[in-house]
């Protein structure tokens, strides 16, 4: 997943999914915000960085993304 930096509301907006990455598998999409990760809220990029420096990898994690204006909620393997 590659985000869009010049994104300045809260949030953190993905650019790209990369075929076949976990996030495009998930169904994550281009331009969808995260807006948590697990129990952290993502507010800006870095919120996305500790979320998952704090997450076990090979464990599932709740991923929601505002997507226009609904909410979606996906499941990850870290």
């Amino acid at each position: 997943m590659v985000h869009d930096f010049s994104f300045n509301q809260n949030g953190c907006r993905v650019a790209t999914t990369l075929p076949g990455s976990k996030a495009a598998k998930a169904g994550i999409l281009s331009g969808d915000v995260l807006i948590k990760i697990g129990a952290f809220p993502i507010i800006a990029v870095e919120d996305y960085i500790e979320s998952l420096n704090k997450s076990t990898p090979g464990k599932e994690v709740t991923i929601i993304v505002k997507r226009g204006k609904m909410d979606y909620k996906f499941f990850v393997v870290l």
